[in-house]
């Protein structure tokens, strides 16, 4: 039996369900829930997304069949705008994280990041969100280097501004050259550092890390628009 979270469900043929899940051990799996749309079936309404769950599954390849589901705990629900970020949390999950690609540190930050969004004022969300952004490129290996200059390796000081360059890091304002510098990434390293230390309590600290994330989540995401960021508008 292994701990996993829904991420998606679709239906398939009459009674039954594909599911997309997050499991402990195993990553990211596609599995077949089989006539657990029927009337009768003690599984309805179960296999809902944000739900913690056991779930046991055989058969090889890349559609295992589930043979046992029990609720692992209190179901987690969420409404308006913090169901809008459960969706978008799933959908950065199912185009990040690969399948069988088992990072059991994920499905940690998953779970408590639900948990956080169930339990949080609206004004605490976009807290929430930004370390889970952070820290899910921390666990796939694209996370920031917030705190040294890459080209002098100093010490990023709070009273200087930095530029940000995908892939690379961060360079001093004053050191860089270049000509069509995008002024939208420069960053104080007041807020780099506070970003560094996941401390979003100051309003120029949480602006800047809704940019500089959303610029470092691009490049892997791709050029298909969010389904969830549409639900936002």
């Amino acid at each position: 039996m292994q701990k996993v979270f829904v991420l998606h469900t679709r239906p398939y043929r009459e009674t039954s369900l594909l599911i997309e899940v997050l499991s402990e051990s195993f990553g990211r799996l596609g599995l077949l829930a089989r006539g657990v749309r029927s009337a009768k079936s003690s599984k309805k309404g179960m296999l809902q997304p944000f739900m913690p769950l056991i779930m046991e599954w055989k058969g090889k390849g890349d559609l295992p069949t589930v043979t046992q589901v029990e609720n692992d705990g209190c179901p987690v629900f969420l409404t308006g705008n913090l169901l809008i970020s459960g969706f978008y949390i799933n959908e950065i999950i199912m185009r990040l994280v690969h399948r069988h690609e088992a990072v059991e540190s994920i499905f940690h930050l998953y779970g408590k990041t639900l948990r956080d969004l169930s339990a949080i004022e609206l004004s605490a969300l976009p807290r929430t969100l930004r370390h889970f952004e952070k820290h899910l490129l921390d666990e796939l290996g694209y996370g920031l280097s917030l705190q040294h200059d890459i080209k002098t390796h100093r010490l990023i000081e709070r009273d200087k501004r930095y530029y940000y360059f995908h892939e690379r890091g961060f360079i001093e304002e004053a050191a860089c050259t270049e000509s069509s510098l995008n002024h939208s990434l420069s960053f104080t390293g007041q807020d780099l550092l506070a970003i560094a230390a996941d401390d979003y309590s100051s309003p120029s600290t949480l602006a800047a890390a809704k940019i500089l994330l959303k610029q470092a989540l691009h490049p892997l995401l791709g050029d298909k628009p969010l389904q969830s960021r549409e639900l936002w508008r």
